[in-house]
């Protein structure tokens, strides 16, 4: 392995027998990259553009995955997450309780509809949502109205591991 100086100006000149191997001629572009506490030398393509062409090929594709992240991305923009802040605020009645009801009513509407599972018209609710609503109202009101809430409201939420509502 051969070992190389630096000059006062921090240069090193690369030993023959490596600039032939990494194919390193006057003006190529070399890539140095540092890792810890050492220094990683990658010649780079001559042609960038045509050196990237292909290079996924034969591998999943890549266009595939693009367009099925764009459906799931899609179809996320018509479900909407009833999180602990939107229940806590509809169930104490405060400035934004219209719009949750508005949100509530909608999804009562369409439960039963074939319109809610071609459109993926959805409303999803969590146990850590459930858990943490019944944590603030057992701290905040008290045990028994949190489990009033269990009991009595929660079971018309249907709520589950991001279940439909």
């Amino acid at each position: 392995m051969p070992v190389v100086t630096t000059s006062k100006r921090g240069q090193i000149v690369i030993p023959r027998d490596v600039r032939k191997q990494l194919r390193i001629i006057p003006g190529k572009k070399l890539l140095i990259k540092t890792e810890g506490d050492h220094a990683i030398i990658t010649p780079l393509p001559d042609d960038p553009v045509e050196h990237f062409c292909g290079i996924f090929s034969g591998k999943p594709s890549l266009t595939k995955a693009l367009l099925e992240e764009r459906r799931r991305k899609e179809s996320m923009k018509q479900k909407r997450v009833l999180d602990s802040f939107a229940l806590l605020t509809y169930l104490n009645g405060e400035a934004a309780v219209e719009k949750v009801r508005k949100l509530l009513a909608e999804v009562q509407r369409t439960r039963q509809s074939a319109e809610a599972a071609h459109t993926g018209n959805l409303l999803l609710m969590n146990e850590i949502t459930v858990g943490e609503t019944y944590y603030i109202l057992s701290r905040a009101r008290s045990t028994e109205k949190a489990d009033y809430f269990l009991e009595t409201i929660l079971p018309g939420f249907h709520y589950g591991s991001c279940k439909r509502l």
